[in-house]
């Protein structure tokens, strides 16, 4: 598996929990010292290992709720940094003992709603260490979670511009071009364009799956303040 990929409630579990093959982690460099983990306030959590057969069900349920307080401190997201001791220091893990505990982190993210993506493969001094992410799965059975950001400050500041660029998609090949053209794509009357300054309300909106991936960008019909 390459690192970047999604893991999914839908998923197979390699490293034998669901009868699969090991499948190959590749390690893109070295792994340096990390600083201690953070015990409070910090969506970021060291584990050694996640082996499943050396834990009980007590255990388990302790580690979900752990990861669900890690999410709920990243709003909506945490990072797990496998094969890596408390104090920072990269051990690493075998390719069984890695997918192993991958294996386990998934399960752990389906108890609490959430969905895992290998971030990085490093090689550590014993072993290879994961960068994972987990993110809380953004829509339930009925509704879309939604959140408003109102875009406020001082006349030309750039708050049109920014909010141009923010939902028009196509990254750096929709940056402002010094003349107008991503405020021109908030602008909604004539005489918006002409003295090139927002005078109206409006709502510009960027949807996110549930791994973080946009969906889509588009505009609304009330919200974004400019002026």
């Amino acid at each position: 598996r390459r690192p970047g990929a999604p893991r999914g409630r839908g998923g197979s579990v390699p490293g034998g929990a669901g009868g699969m093959a090991t499948m190959k982690l590749e390690a893109t460099g070295r792994a340096r010292q990390m600083p201690p983990e953070v015990e409070e306030h910090s969506n970021v959590e060291y584990k050694r290992q996640l082996i499943p057969h050396s834990m009980s069900s007590e255990r388990m349920q302790h580690l979900c709720t752990q990861l669900n307080w890690r999410i709920n401190e990243g709003g909506g997201a945490a990072v797990y940094q496998i094969g890596v001791e408390d104090d920072g220091t990269p051990t690493g893990l075998s390719d069984e003992e890695l997918e192993l505990s991958l294996a386990t982190l998934e399960r752990m993210a389906a108890q609490v709603d959430a969905n895992i993506r290998i971030k990085s493969v490093l090689q550590g001094t014993h072993g290879k260490v994961a960068e994972v992410g987990v993110t809380r799965l953004a829509f339930d059975s009925e509704m879309p979670a939604h959140l408003r950001v109102g875009v406020v400050g001082n006349v030309d500041s750039g708050k049109s511009t920014l909010v141009g660029v923010l939902t028009d998609g196509g990254g750096l090949d929709n940056l402002d071009n010094g003349r107008g053209r991503a405020r021109s794509r908030v602008l909604r009357h004539n005489h918006e364009v002409l003295n090139g300054r927002t005078s109206s309300i409006s709502t510009h909106t960027v949807g996110f799956g549930s791994c973080g991936a946009v969906l889509g960008r588009g505009r609304g019909g009330g919200g974004h303040a400019s002026g």
